[in-house]
């Protein structure tokens, strides 16, 4: 083995001067006077009145508009009511009597309100906003429409589940559902009462709103309707599963009630009606069956009421389906393909076949999802798993054949059209169209494929929003079949802010997942500070993808932790030299500095002292704000305890 020839350094040095300095984001916009915020905005902001089927009053609120004729405001501010009054800033009120969308879970409703030339409040992101900035508000507290006050961030916080901006100043009644600004004008919150008592405030996030914004409209629900049903519409973004397969035969009328909640996606409020039913009802072969049903989609153990179905009817493979997706939604891939596979033995048409396919798929065996359905048939959900299998294998053809067909039945979500056009988006460095492409794509319906919401939470590490990929790519789990590269972005995310504790809770919880990649094995062992089981997976990683500078890179500091100097400096220069040859454009700031600073230690513990300064000089005067550990961590880099005290060591010695 031979070190770091000097051409090889030099040109390194050479290469970093040319590299921008520059972050990824956007530049910062200029503030707006608080005087110039309320008067820009004041209009679009809007009190809510409800009442009840008498006409007599409930309750105030406050809302403001999100997009043409839509208006945005807390649930629990319309929850009950019958009908509601939208009172403009100039006096016009509108009445309402049904919901467009709402989510009693995020505490949001949009209300279908006619909202003339009034313009929407635009929609910033929550976690651009620091602890210690300023936030306004606009709202009627206590009555007194359209009064402006202020605040501080205090704190992000999960309240109940959910994502929440602490703020200081508490949320007056009357207050709840108004805009929370940032300084340039941009809404990043809804406020909200309904959490705590107290000095402080909260607001849910803009993007919860964006969310259900982009849920596909459907026909209005009533308001007076949902008081008779105690029902909520709850039109929540996420995914639904597989097509729910063959609709059970109820024999009574209460079955199909609760029947006709799953239908709507109200998982909760019908688990909550089974348990109302009459013993014999809920214990019948379709009591048990709709029960699996509904205990699978909501994520909880399934064996129960599955096995009582199946032993209702050993025979009928519609229960052992039912079953294999509730395993599959618990990460059991085998045990999901032992029962789809019995499925389809005893069952085999063509509900059962597709759940075998997703099986499949979620193992990541896409040549065998073609085996179970066809491209010949017209079921959407079925052509997108078919289109995304052909997209993972490269078969080009195959994908553009389905993609046209799927343009030919009239939809416009196809979710691997908005994928790719958010990877084209990103090789051109166009974050903002490749976060909205992505958005677009993870929230289609039934859409089961995590590869958008792994690909969003990339592009929110990569410009710094770690908080934010950490809150998606949770969701993402809750959401997806989880396929190994979503629990690997999930120890990744969590590895990057530090958190080792839940990196390997989540690396415990899916340890017997078949098919563990070396790549993110080799990241997880040296994250979590075992750098002597990591090196074996790393070095995989070199010999099946030589070409990447990152499996170098990952080497060599691996080697560090080790002790292996002249390894680490070798790795590392094969990892420079790769970096080098690949176009700066493609380059981060973390892949940036992750490259300097570890060819920095390599020279550093092989007492080339000499080459460790120039490196360190010219971080310090391209890279500034990277020039330290409490700099370093701003990046979604992972980082061991021992490279940061070895980075720590170096600073002290060539400073």
């Amino acid at each position: 083995m031979r070190t770091l020839d000097r051409t090889c350094r030099i040109a390194l040095l050479l290469a970093s001067l040319l590299l921008p300095p520059g972050d990824l984001c956007a530049q910062s916009q200029p503030d707006v006077p608080p005087s110039n915020l309320y008067s820009q905005n004041k209009s679009s902001v809007v009190t809510i009145l409800t009442f009840d089927a008498n006409k007599a009053p409930l309750a105030q609120g406050s809302g403001f508009i999100v997009a043409p004729n839509r208006i945005v405001t807390n649930y629990h501010v319309i929850e009950g009511s019958s009908k509601v009054s939208v009172v403009f800033d100039d006096g016009t009120t509108v009445s309402v009597d049904s919901l467009a969308a709402g989510s009693r879970e995020k505490d949001l409703a949009i209300l279908p309100v006619a909202t003339g030339t009034r313009l929407p409040l635009k929609l910033g992101n929550e976690l651009d906003a620091k602890v210690g900035e300023t936030v306004y508000a606009i709202g009627s507290p206590h009555g007194l429409s359209a009064s402006l006050s202020n605040g501080l961030v205090s704190a992000f916080r999960e309240e109940e589940g959910q994502f929440r901006i602490q703020v200081t100043g508490s949320i007056s009644p009357g207050s709840s559902g108004g805009p929370l600004f940032n300084t340039h004008g941009q809404v990043i919150g809804i406020t909200t009462e309904r959490l705590k008592d107290g000095s402080f405030g909260f607001a849910i996030a803009a993007t919860d709103i964006r969310h259900l914004l982009l849920v596909p409209p459907s026909t209005p629900v009533k308001l007076a309707d949902m008081i008779a049903k105690r029902e909520s519409p709850s039109v929540r973004p996420g995914k639904e599963g597989p097509a729910p397969g063959p609709k059970i035969e109820s024999h009574s009328a209460a079955l199909d009630s609760v029947q006709g909640l799953y239908d709507r996606h109200q998982y909760a409020d019908a688990a909550s009606s089974f348990k109302q039913l009459r013993a014999d009802v809920r214990h019948s072969f379709d009591g048990e069956l709709l029960l699996c049903k509904i205990q699978m989609t909501s994520g909880n153990s399934v064996r129960g009421a599955c096995d009582a179905a199946i032993a209702l009817r050993p025979d009928d493979g519609v229960a052992y389906g039912y079953k294999a997706m509730g395993e599959l939604y618990l990460s059991h891939q085998a045990k999901a393909e032992e029962l789809a596979t019995r499925a389809v033995r005893l069952s085999p048409d063509t509900y059962t076949r597709t759940i075998l396919a997703y099986v499949y798929y979620a193992e990541e065996k896409y040549s065998l999802v073609a085996s179970e359905i066809s491209d010949d048939q017209y079921n959407a959900a079925a052509l997108t798993l078919l289109e995304g299998a052909a997209l993972h294998l490269g078969d080009t053809e195959k994908y553009l054949r389905l993609e046209t067909k799927l343009k030919s039945f009239g939809s416009s979500d196809d979710p691997w059209r908005n994928y790719r056009d958010g990877m084209n988006a990103v090789k051109q460095g166009k974050w903002v169209e490749a976060e909205e492409a992505f958005r677009k794509c993870d929230l289609v319906t039934g859409f089961m494929d995590p590869a958008c919401a792994i690909a969003l939470a990339d592009i929110e590490l990569t410009q710094g929003e770690s908080y934010r990929a950490k809150k998606d790519i949770n969701e993402a789990i809750g959401r997806y079949f989880r396929t190994n590269p979503l629990i690997n972005e999930a120890i990744l995310i969590h590895l990057v802010l530090g958190d080792k504790t839940r990196a390997m809770e989540i690396h415990t919880q899916f340890s017997e997942m078949p098919g563990r990649r070396p790549a993110s094995e080799c990241l997880y062992y040296y994250g979590t500070d075992q750098p002597a089981r990591a090196y074996d997976h790393c070095v995989a990683v070199t010999s099946s993808d030589g070409k990447s500078f990152k499996a170098w890179s990952r080497a060599g500091y691996t080697a560090l932790d080790l002790g292996r100097y002249q390894l680490a400096l070798n790795d590392l220069a094969r990892a420079s030299t790769l970096f080098l040859a690949e176009d700066k454009a493609l380059h981060t700031e973390s892949d940036t500095m992750e490259i300097l600073w570890g060819v920095l230690l390599a020279n550093y513990v092989n007492g080339q002292k000499n080459d460790a300064k120039g490196m360190d000089d010219i971080i310090r005067k391209q890279y500034p704000k990277f020039s330290t550990i409490s700099g370093l961590e701003k990046l979604p880099l992972v980082l061991s305890t021992q490279t940061r005290a070895l980075i720590a060591k170096a600073i002290a010695d060539l400073r």
